[in-house]
């Protein structure tokens, strides 16, 4: 909640409670670093939290590559993170900045590089320094090289025009790139070696997120997911006799998901958990002893040792009672994929209830357990697999919740308030104000938010029910 913060203070921040989200921003898993890390934007920071906890561990500064944007208002739009690099990139407008893990200091993150596009940045991703930019006019691929000690970013290719693209998403072989833009209906299959355009899906509806699915570490596939204006999720796979050619097998019709007590389709897009994570946990649940209980019949058992054992794909949705369902697809590695099998596992609730619907979900790995990770807001769940799989409630227990972001969360704060009983905060910024009620939990929850003048002083009382607004310019 500090984005005037100097560098000085900057680096000596200590650990504390995760910094403010924009509505919506996109959160980037960082799994290179001794527990798992997530990253987003906050205005001109990026914010690095724990992912169980939420818990500020590190901000990196984007005036720390461009320090003549210190000050002034500039915001981060798009990160990405380059696991094999040990990378985050970031960009506000056209100015790319470039991050590396210390190899000394694991909490150290040092400036790598810079790059100046000649057009504003819509998209980014990279993988192992190869870095694919999405602007007005197309995508365009960047690699780096060394020049007298000096790190220099050079064009590779840029693909024909196209339109905007708003999310790339690399394959996990590293050869394809999908694309999507907004309020489009096809999604673009490229080459990542030559950009040149190799397919054009085509939807009923415009496309709204992307995803390749990490294949068995014995094969080499090309497996897409997408994910439409109407929450639809669609399986797109290879044709036998071309690998690389996709063709759609299947889609997953959220209206699925509802049980027969709800009558409307209000709830989350439908969302693909991470397959690998998921089996790699549900086996240690099956292996360990202590995770054996006596409420959990044969049945339930073998259903847990199917999803190990036959690699289920699982989809998500979040309905809007705060309820989860889970669905799992069968076969879909087996060929021909003529044999895809739909059916729901189970539907659950989460402890205590969602107050908001979320439109993404991260699977993350924990010692002893998962974490599901929803946005927005960002919320951070532990994840049991013998309970959840149950659709017992203590299955899926919410573990901390970063505060909500207001309309005005991009302004600079001025001056903060507090109520005489503590119950309460008033945020000024320049030109709004926020009122905040803290919770039984400890957090914080956003009750109001109004512009105001710049020098406006705001006071809370009654735990946020009333508030005062004294404006210096008026003379009454």
């Amino acid at each position: 909640m500090r984005p005037g913060l100097s560098p000085e203070r900057r680096e000596q921040d200590p650990v504390g409670k995760s910094y403010l989200s924009s509505d919506g921003a996109a959160l980037r898993p960082i799994l290179f670093t001794k527990s798992p890390l997530l990253a987003y934007a906050s205005k001109d920071l990026i914010a690095l939290v724990e992912a169980s906890s939420l818990n500020l561990v590190r901000t990196l500064a984007f005036w720390d590559a461009y320090p003549s944007s210190f000050g002034t208002d500039t915001f981060v739009q798009h990160i990405t993170v380059d696991t094999a690099r040990k990378w985050i990139v970031a960009v506000a407008g056209n100015r790319i900045a470039i991050w590396v893990l210390s190899s000394l200091e694991e909490t150290k993150w040092h400036v790598h590089s810079n790059i100046i596009t000649a057009q504003s940045v819509s998209a980014l991703e990279c993988y192992d320094g190869r870095l694919f930019v999405g602007t007005p006019g197309g995508v365009v691929a960047y690699s780096p090289q060394v020049v007298d000690e000096l790190i220099t970013w050079t064009l590779v290719w840029r693909t024909k025009k196209t339109s905007q693209p708003d999310q790339i998403s690399l394959s996990p072989s590293t050869t394809l790139l999908a694309t999507r833009s907004t309020s489009a209906l096809d999604v673009n299959i490229w080459s990542a070696s030559s950009g040149c355009l190799v397919q054009r899906l085509s939807h009923p509806r415009p496309v709204i997120n992307v995803a390749w699915r990490t294949p068995p570490s014995n094969k080499e596939e090309y497996i897409l997911y997408t994910t439409t204006s109407d929450s639809a999720l669609r399986i797109f796979l290879p044709v036998l006799d071309m690998p690389q050619h996709l063709q759609l097998h299947a889609t997953i019709d959220p209206y699925s998901f509802l049980p027969s007590s709800l009558a409307t389709n209000r709830g989350s897009p439908v969302m693909a958990l991470h397959r690998d994570l998921l089996r790699i946990a549900v086996g240690n649940a099956l292996r360990d002893p202590r995770d054996k209980r006596t409420s959990f019949t044969d049945s339930q058992r073998r259903r847990l040792t199917e999803v190990y054992e036959e690699g289920w794909d699982l989809f998500a949705r979040i309905l809007d009672d705060g309820s989860i369902v889970i669905q799992a697809v069968a076969n879909i590695d087996r060929r021909p994929p003529t044999l895809l099998k739909q059916f729901t596992l189970l539907h659950s609730l989460f402890d205590p209830p969602l107050e908001s619907l979320p439109t993404s979900l991260l699977l993350l790995p924990s010692a002893t357990q998962l974490n599901l990770i929803t946005n927005p807001p960002i919320v951070s769940h532990s994840l049991l697999p013998f309970p959840f799989f149950d659709a017992k409630r203590d299955g899926l227990r919410t573990i901390a919740a970063a505060p909500e972001s207001g309309k005005y969360g991009h302004l600079p704060i001025a001056q903060i308030s507090r109520s005489p009983e503590g119950h309460a905060v008033a945020v000024m910024r320049r030109g709004a104000a926020e009122i905040w009620k803290v919770k039984k939990s400890g957090d914080l929850r956003l009750v109001q938010q109004f512009e105001t003048v710049n020098e406006a002083t705001v006071l809370v009382f009654h735990s946020g029910e009333s508030v005062a607004v004294y404006d210096p310019g008026e003379k009454t």
